[in-house]
């Protein structure tokens, strides 16, 4: 891990992340954080240490396919779960990650199953219908 506040020369944080099978995805101090689109758009599979966070796009993508949850009280076994991932596993969960992150771009024009798409499309789904 890296302290990003203090970053060591040289340190790239995209380097990183493109580096990395694992990012660490802390709640922080809303409720969201710009570490799970990093994450995703960086290709590394999202390890999300925040109890009560909804998801993006929860309704629409196997959030389970291509990330972890691990609740804030067992942080402390994030290495050993992390390691207890079978290979294949992780392999399977990063070609689901590289197919859905398409789902989390904005484009300059609109693009089928864009974020802006899934958007509504999510937005869609949790209306009520009219009468």
């Amino acid at each position: 891990m890296v302290d990003t506040a203090h970053p060591p020369p040289g340190f790239v944080y995209r380097d990183m992340l493109l580096r990395s099978r694992f990012c660490v995805v802390p709640k922080g101090h809303r409720k969201w954080s710009p570490r799970l689109l990093d994450a995703v758009w960086h290709g590394c599979i999202p390890v999300i240490v925040a109890d009560g966070w909804h998801l993006p796009l929860s309704s629409l993508l196997p959030w389970r396919d291509f990330s972890l949850r691990l609740s804030d009280a067992r942080i402390a076994d994030l290495v050993d779960t992390l390691r207890a991932i079978p290979p294949t596993r992780v392999a399977t969960m990063q070609r689901t990650l590289l197919d859905v992150r398409r789902h989390f771009v904005f484009g300059a024009a609109p693009a089928e199953f864009d974020a802006f798409y899934m958007m509504m499309a999510e937005v869609f789904k949790k209306t009520p219908p009219l009468p």
